[in-house]
């Protein structure tokens, strides 16, 4: 879901930015193992996650339904950001994996890479 009162770059306008990914980690094995449970965590995770991009000045440019895809200005609102929502979610045994922060533009329904740059 697109957050409609933050602004996004108009359709093909290049902009620098900072993309943090998010993906709950063996999420189609848990909604086997207990639906209700999981799709309970992953609201709250997704939840908290969007709260915490906001808190930053990000934008929550797609939910996955197990992820998001957020978009910043700046990248150290990201990593501040994606160290706020880790700290809660990792503290109850989540696992992460990372990826990389891409100079993007955007078209009328979706953000797309223009060109990948991996952040260390």
């Amino acid at each position: 879901m697109i957050e409609p009162e933050t602004q996004r770059p108009g359709a093909g306008q290049r902009t620098l930015a900072a993309i943090v990914f998010t993906d709950a980690v063996d999420f189609s094995a848990r909604v086997t193992e207990d639906e209700g449970a999981a799709l309970k965590a992953v609201r709250r995770d997704l939840a908290l996650m969007s709260d915490v991009c906001r808190q930053f000045d990000g934008q929550v440019v797609k939910n996955t339904g197990d992820g998001l895809m957020m978009l910043f200005a700046s990248a150290v609102r990201a990593e501040h950001c994606a160290i706020e929502i880790g700290t809660p979610i990792f503290a109850s045994g989540a696992r992460s994996r990372r990826r990389p922060s891409c100079p993007a533009f955007t078209d009328s329904l979706d953000l797309s890479s223009a060109r990948l740059t991996f952040a260390g």
